[in-house]
């Protein structure tokens, strides 16, 4: 069975032993891409660990968006940057406020 076939069954409303063992097969499937994908985000490279040292330099107790930031850094793409600023509030090493009802933040040392 096919995904197509699979959905075409279920907008017609038709359910049978097939679709049941094609849906269980399929969230076997994504169970395992995402307990893959989940490791994967686990892991810290080398040149992350480099870049969080040198976010770390730049930062002070006075806020500054993540375009500033990289702004001084030379090499790195602002959407590297913004990646590991995220990473680095997620996990409380540093502050990050959110300006309004935007997605625009400023960062400083926590």
């Amino acid at each position: 069975m096919t995904k197509r076939e699979f959905m075409q069954m279920v907008i017609d409303g038709v359910t049978s032993e097939e679709m049941v063992a094609f849906a269980t097969a399929e969230i076997v499937k994504m169970d395992a891409r995402n307990a893959k994908r989940a490791e994967k985000a686990k892991e810290v490279k080398p040149e992350d660990i480099a870049l969080d040292a040198r976010i770390h330099e730049i930062l002070t107790s006075d806020y500054q968006t993540a375009t500033e930031i990289a702004n001084q850094i030379e090499g790195v793409t602002l959407a590297k940057v913004a990646a590991r600023l995220r990473k680095m509030d997620d996990i409380s090493v540093i502050d990050g406020e959110s300006l309004g009802m935007g997605k625009k933040k400023v960062y400083a040392l926590a």
